[in-house]
């Protein structure tokens, strides 16, 4: 009886290694994604690239509804503190999908959201006089 080969050897621990992140991928998804992505004897690559593209396909929709969210933020009875982390999330939240906000863009419309116990304030960004 003679010993495996090294290239063998190898070939067989990287075919465990392989197996144990398809499980471990398997086993961390939710059921209803495990169920669109699982196919019997896959490679951690292909599991991988399928998991990534069902959340790349959905970027565009994930934007439009944090960009929809972000735009419509009301303070409402949050304080402005709760309203600035809900702010910041969304912003987040959209550059992760890779639609970044501006800091410009986000002090505006933190501004904007204010309920009428700070309208006031919103007035400071427009009290010095716009270049010509």
């Amino acid at each position: 009886m003679h010993s495996p080969s090294p290239l063998y050897q190898r070939d067989a621990e990287w075919r465990m290694n392989d197996h144990i992140i398809v499980n471990w991928l398997y086993t961390t998804v939710t059921k209803d994604v495990f169920d669109l992505i699982h196919k019997p004897c896959s490679l951690a690559f292909t599991v991988w690239n399928t998991i990534e593209g069902l959340f790349c396909d959905n970027e565009l929709q994930c934007a439009i509804y944090f960009e929809t969210k972000f735009h419509s933020l009301q303070q409402g009875d949050m304080s402005i503190s709760q309203s600035y982390t809900r702010l910041k999330t969304l912003t987040n939240n959209l550059c992760d999908v890779g639609q970044p906000i501006s800091e410009s863009r986000q002090v505006l419309n933190m501004l904007r959201s204010l309920n009428h116990k700070y309208r006031h304030t919103t007035s400071t960004p427009n009290s010095h006089p716009t270049p010509s």
